[in-house]
């Protein structure tokens, strides 16, 4: 009973999700597309959101908001911005379990990647 109910579980759509030719199609008309995959606190709904790659402009400006704001601004910022599909953003930020679980894990998209500098 218990593996069966994990299947159900495992098969379910989640809040957002596109069939394949709608994500394909998304993914043709913005090349780097994401899937942001996050759950409801609550609920345990899962949900997903797809987004652009970041440009340069929402690039600095998520820096600014993230260096003066709180989290979750930066969060309803990246999603107005970058959100090409999935849930729909007015249900997630009218949700704080919604929009939390989505802000820790959008904030990664202004994460900077370091490299090195050697001595040659």
């Amino acid at each position: 009973m218990e593996e069966n109910k994990q299947a159900v579980i495992e098969t379910a759509k989640m809040k957002g999700e596109l069939d394949e030719a709608a994500l394909e199609l998304l993914k043709n008309q913005y090349p780097g597309l994401k899937s942001i995959i996050f759950e409801h606190d609550e609920t345990g709904e899962k949900a997903v959101v797809y987004v652009k790659k970041v440009s340069r402009p929402i690039f600095e400006a998520a820096i600014k908001i993230e260096k003066s704001s709180s989290e979750l601004t930066l969060a309803e910022y990246l999603l107005k911005n970058l959100r090409v599909g999935g849930m729909d953003d007015k249900e997630i930020i009218a949700d704080l379990d919604w929009l939390k679980n989505f802000a820790a894990i959008a904030q990664r998209l202004t994460y900077v990647k370091y490299g090195e500098i050697k001595k040659n």
